[in-house]
């Protein structure tokens, strides 16, 4: 589980760099609708020739092997060894030691198919499941802008797995064929950012 979003750590951050303003950051602002970042990776352009994040996520396998997202190359061990090449992951889960799920982010605006996708990683064969821009664009569960941003996978076996996409606002469920189906379509809010105020300490 992860403790805090991308959004919420952007949001701590522009607060350190305006001194907590109430004039620079209001109290009350509309949920960035990609809850996880505006534009994916591409907010800091990956690629193979520059390595060294960002660094999207974290999963401890069977065999405590901890495995890192590293949008800049791919799934890495916390030793920096490649276990898969796979530019823009954003996450990573997996079945045994032998079979990883990871979802791909876009390497552009969300709004657009920038290899928005969902992986599977078995016996050093990285296969495309689904193209997660592609169902966003045909379906478009939360009758929204069209924008899609995969940024967790948690698998459920080696025949399925759950995926968040925050720029469709949705979860699916993904099968090993492609076929997918969604769980759950989250509205969109307004979020406070007091809490962020407080725990950096904010004078009231």
């Amino acid at each position: 589980m992860k403790n805090y979003s991308f959004t919420g750590v952007l949001l701590l951050l522009v607060l350190l760099a305006t001194g907590c303003s109430n004039e620079k950051l209001p109290a009350e602002v509309p949920e960035v609708r990609d809850a996880s970042y505006k534009d994916g990776p591409a907010f800091m352009k990956y690629s193979e020739s520059s390595p060294g994040g960002p660094l999207f996520d974290l999963y401890t396998a069977p065999n405590n092997d901890i495995l890192v997202a590293d949008a800049s190359v791919g799934i890495t061990t916390l030793y920096g060894k490649l276990e898969a090449a796979l530019p823009g992951v954003t996450s990573v889960s997996t079945v045994g030691r032998g079979l990883m799920w990871a979802t791909v982010g876009p390497n552009g605006p969300g709004e657009e198919n920038n290899g928005q996708a969902l992986y599977r990683v078995q016996k050093n064969r990285t296969v495309m499941v689904a193209n997660l821009f592609e169902f966003e664009e045909h379906y478009n569960p939360d009758g929204q802008d069209i924008n899609s941003n995969p940024y967790a996978v948690l698998a459920l076996n080696g025949n399925e797995a759950l995926v968040i996409d925050s720029g469709g606002n949705d979860l699916l469920r993904v099968d090993q064929k492609g076929n997918i189906e969604v769980v759950a379509v989250f509205p969109v809010e307004l979020v406070s950012t007091q809490y962020i105020k407080d725990l950096v300490g904010c004078p009231a």
